[in-house]
């Protein structure tokens, strides 16, 4: 099976599930509420659960606040009504992150994810360009799509020596100051090593 397969067979089964983000106007129609039914940090989720990460540190810009998202993945945005953008990650089930790990171009990853994202009821329009680097988590694939149900839509893949998350970004404007800062704090977002506090 080749990559491609097995994204949009993880998508179908449930195990990486993006939520359709309330807050940010899409392009043909009015946002609708979250519709998955529970969000976890075990790593026995079952599928179809998203698993939230409870050990980042992020430094969020002046203005940004962390959103209630019940059911969801985490979820931050650079004002409370979310209409200038919503930042969201979950974290990777441990076989999906084994193979996002694995992995030897996280760009040419994000688009593909995205993709076959699309093929799950909300659209992503088409991979603009891809990119991938190394990040303070370790490293990142990143893909920046057009002619998607939002005007920004963006996705990370990050990974550590033990974890992968999905970040993704959804927004009014690709040229919005939000988005550079979105960057920034996916960039910058740090594992918070076992045993310390939360600040």
């Amino acid at each position: 099976m080749n990559l491609s397969e097995h994204i949009l067979r993880t998508i179908a089964a449930g195990t990486l599930a993006l939520i359709v983000f309330p807050g940010c106007e899409r392009r043909d129609r009015q946002p609708s509420s979250s519709s998955s039914s529970s969000s976890t940090t075990d790593e026995s989720a079952a599928a179809g659960q998203i698993l939230t990460p409870d050990d980042l540190e992020l430094v969020l810009p002046q203005g940004w606040v962390e959103h209630s998202n019940a059911g969801g993945p985490k979820e931050y945005r650079p004002r409370s009504d979310g209409s200038t953008g919503i930042l969201q990650v979950s974290k990777l089930r441990r076989q999906d992150y084994e193979l996002v790990a694995m992995q030897g171009d996280l760009g040419t990853f994000a688009a593909e994810l995205g993709k076959g994202l699309g093929t799950r009821g909300q659209n992503w329009g088409s991979s603009a360009g891809n990119k991938q680097g190394n990040c303070a988590l370790g490293r990142f694939g990143f893909s920046m799509f057009t002619g998607g149900e939002y005007p920004a839509m963006l996705l990370w893949v990050t990974v550590s020596n033990d974890s992968g998350l999905m970040w993704t970004w959804l927004g009014p404007s690709p040229a919005a100051p939000e988005v550079d800062q979105a960057v920034k704090i996916v960039l910058e977002a740090r594992q918070r090593s076992r045993g310390a506090s939360r600040p």
